[in-house]
């Protein structure tokens, strides 16, 4: 969307004005870098709630983060399949040094441990996909590991794909500091620029954390449904060996928990089940301000009340307000 056609749709939203532009909800189907820039400042303004695939601001409460749709390639959820692989990896490793040296450990870890089922799929530019979509989503049904590896942005569909076919994500755990205190970030490493593409021209402006970059933190227990590997481990050249150590029977058990979480990340439909959208209304409820109308609401039905009660007519209960 330009920014000319958003501000006609701007002018469109006629109760967009005074303390109501906090109770208005914008959903941007990208990540914040790709947002309209006049969105993103109309909401730092007007505090209004934005919906996006991140990742939020630290200091930016009314910000939230959502699953995008079309997660495992648009497949519906199947029950989950037993493993037969270690590992399943389909990248283009030229989109910067780190996928280039994810990519050498995963070689070196397919071809001493092939028996143990590790399919590492290069991708050419972006362009040359060595497997289908639905050969890829069958695959990592049955893979234990689905590496996350860094690319141009915190955001990467390849997650939701990996969860939607039950395979444990993989991630790089980094240091940062973001939102005035240390924390982690988890498969992506601001402060290091030579892990950016020389030709990249996105980067999200500033640092934040893992939680700032996952949907649904508040909810999901993150750490129960995916595997962090300390980021030295690729530095020195012994990722293969860390994943190798990995404690399989723990493995399994977040396996089973992520097929139990899978829901958060899938959109159902039909309406019927709890889903992604399901979860992000929850995010929603709990950042939306309290709502002053509600106040002069209550004041009103009680002098109604009152005034019922004093020609002898029956008295209202008092309404429960709901947000």
């Amino acid at each position: 969307m330009t920014a000319q056609r958003f501000q006609q749709l701007l002018s469109l939203l006629t109760h967009f004005e005074g303390a109501r532009r906090r109770r208005h909800l914008f959903l941007s189907s990208r990540d914040w870098t790709f947002s309209v820039v006049a969105l993103k400042e109309l909401v730092a303004s007007s505090k209004a709630l934005l919906a996006s695939y991140g990742p939020r601001r630290p200091y930016a409460t009314n910000e939230l983060l959502v699953a995008p749709n079309g997660a495992g390639f648009g497949m519906g959820l199947r029950p989950l399949q037993p493993w037969r692989h270690l590992l399943f990896c389909m990248m283009d490793e030229k989109i910067n040094p780190i996928r280039a040296d994810v990519g050498k450990e995963l070689r070196r870890l397919k071809s001493s441990h092939a028996h143990e089922g590790v399919h590492y799929h290069p991708i050419g530019d972006h362009m040359s996909i060595p497997l289908s979509p639905e050969r890829a989503h069958a695959l990592m049904a049955q893979t234990l590991l689905c590496p996350i590896v860094q690319g141009d942005l915190p955001y990467q569909h390849r997650l939701f794909d990996a969860i939607h076919a039950g395979c444990v994500p993989l991630f790089l755990r980094y240091s940062a500091h973001a939102g005035g205190e240390a924390c982690e970030t988890w498969s992506w490493d601001a402060r290091n620029k030579s892990a950016m593409r020389p030709v990249a021209r996105v980067t999200i402006g500033y640092d934040a954390c893992t939680r700032h970059m996952l949907p649904y933190w508040s909810t999901v227990d993150w750490d129960a449904i995916s595997v962090r590997i300390d980021a030295s481990a690729l530095w020195e050249g012994r990722l293969a060996e860390a994943i190798l150590a990995l404690d399989r029977r723990e493995l399994e058990r977040k396996r089973q928990r992520l097929a139990a979480a899978r829901h958060y990340f899938v959109y159902d439909w039909s309406g019927s089940t709890y889903d992604a959208f399901s979860a992000m209304m929850h995010e929603v409820c709990k950042a939306l301000p309290a709502r002053p109308v509600a106040h002069s609401a209550t004041r009103r039905h009680e002098k109604a009340a009152r005034e019922g009660s004093m020609r002898g007519g029956p008295s209202e209960e008092r309404p429960h307000m709901t947000v």
